[in-house]
């Protein structure tokens, strides 16, 4: 593969996990907040301006938010996902520029995000679960997502 793709790959990686972060609050119930945005990009971004094109649009989406899930849970299509086989804990809708909130319970979840009749994950861990998000109590978690499965580098 070529190195821009490993470039593209490494600076997309780079601005996920620096756009992920946990912040105290004042929330006095048994709840922690999951907050953040959804972008799409689409399209050769080989000749795009690679600093601003990489980022997507805000859009507005279905952002579902599971009990841990591993692809060995799930049926995998190309860069999609199906039929996961874990509890669903809430459904998020994000506004027009992709902005979104939620109170979540304690735990450890998948966010999966709605993509026709199939599901996108933004990463995996090494354990290989579906985009993992720990909510802790009075903390705020914030995530950026970005919806790439449809670009080409």
């Amino acid at each position: 593969m070529s190195h821009s793709f490993y470039f593209v790959l490494y600076a997309s990686t780079i601005v996920f996990f620096s756009s992920c972060n946990v912040t105290k609050s004042n929330n006095s119930s048994n709840t922690g907040l999951f907050q953040g945005t959804v972008s799409f990009s689409e399209g050769n971004q080989m000749q795009s301006n690679k600093y601003t094109s990489v980022l997507g649009k805000g859009v507005q989406r279905e952002v579902h938010i599971y009990e841990l899930t591993n692809v060995k849970d799930v049926e995998q299509i190309d860069n999609l996902y199906f039929s996961p086989k874990s509890k669903i804990v809430a459904i998020i809708v994000s506004n027009t520029r992709g902005e979104f909130k939620q109170s979540l319970p304690p735990g450890t979840y998948s966010v999966l995000i709605k993509e026709g009749d199939g599901y996108f994950a933004s990463f995996l861990d090494k354990e290989n679960n579906l985009h993992p998000l720990q909510i802790n109590t009075g903390e705020t978690t914030t995530a950026d997502i970005l919806i790439n499965y449809k670009v080409s580098y």
